[in-house]
């Protein structure tokens, strides 16, 4: 299947209120995307199952390939099985796992929604967290995790054993500055959005630094609390940039090609936030009306 993005070079997105769970629409000719107003954002599996999740509502819903609900887990709180603020889920074979942000823990479901484990908890420690955002599944089947406030990314493998880490505080080489979201490319290496420093660094599954691109400022190709990303077949890069209402858009070895601003209906100026790739091959943005509500996580620590 090719990815067509849902954004072009040099356009605008027009995002409109939605409550379908496949949540984008459009054409090369008419290029839209659609607000999820009371969702952070949709992961999909390879069947084109839904995944979607509720920070505010502490809720994970699926959705089969037809659109159809077929469970709801839910519950706030800290005890064994609840959520605080989820916060980005991905499949790995029959299990969901998610990552429950307030809680600094990974909740592991079955694909009926039954609890089977968690693992993970607040601390210092090498296969703790503080806090927890955006899972990935990388080529080697290992899940990559965002550990923001220990400013690194966790790797661990399917039964929830601590593989190794990558990155550390700083704001060059490999340093990070609150990860807030990662892709992998077609080489398997992995873009990780450096939020506090407004650039991504792109690692080897090893940990190596290959290259950075953007940097903190306003300038075309300069970033402002960006939070999610997208690659698409090509190699093009997509990366929300919350501070100026943007998608920044490189090129596979990370040149700055163009900028996209993203729009209410009204013609409001929207804060994008994370990214997902539909079956159908479009980009699916998340967006919020207002920057209090888009950036509602950072709010929140």
């Amino acid at each position: 299947m090719q990815r067509r993005a849902l954004l072009r070079l040099g356009g605008a997105i027009s995002v409109l209120a939605s409550a379908a769970v496949t949540g984008c629409g459009g054409s090369d000719g008419a290029q839209t995307a659609h607000l999820r107003a009371d969702v952070r954002n949709l992961h999909y599996d390879d069947a084109g199952n839904a995944i979607e999740w509720s920070p505010e509502n502490n809720w994970v819903r699926f959705y089969d390939s037809s659109n159809q609900l077929k469970w709801t887990f839910d519950g706030a709180g800290t005890s064994v099985g609840t959520l605080n603020w989820p916060s980005g889920a991905v499949t790995l074979g029959e299990r969901i796992y998610v990552a429950d942000f307030g809680n600094s823990r990974i909740i592991v479901l079955d694909r009926q929604g039954a609890l089977l484990t968690q693992f993970g908890e607040a601390g210092p420690d090498r296969d703790d967290f503080s806090f927890v955002h955006e899972p990935v599944v990388g080529p080697d089947q290992l899940l990559y995790f965002c550990d923001p406030l220990h400013h690194r990314v966790q790797v661990f493998d399917g039964n929830g054993q601590w593989q190794r880490s990558m990155g550390q505080f700083g704001t060059e080489g490999e340093g990070l500055n609150y990860p807030e979201s990662m892709a992998f490319d077609a080489e398997g290496l992995l873009h990780v959005v450096d939020s506090g420093n407004g650039r991504v660094v792109v690692f080897t599954r090893q940990g190596e630094v290959v290259r950075t691109y953007g940097a903190l400022g306003s300038q075309p190709g300069q970033m402002l609390n960006p939070e999610g990303i997208a690659i698409d077949r090509s190699g093009y890069v997509y990366v929300s940039d919350r501070g100026q209402h943007l998608v920044q858009i490189y090129d596979g070895q990370g040149q700055f090609k163009e900028r996209a601003a993203v729009f209410l209906s009204n013609g409001t100026p929207a804060v994008p936030g994370e990214m997902c790739w539909r079956p159908d091959g479009m980009l699916h943005v998340t967006a919020m009306p207002d920057a209090s509500k888009g950036l509602i996580s950072r709010q929140y620590l």
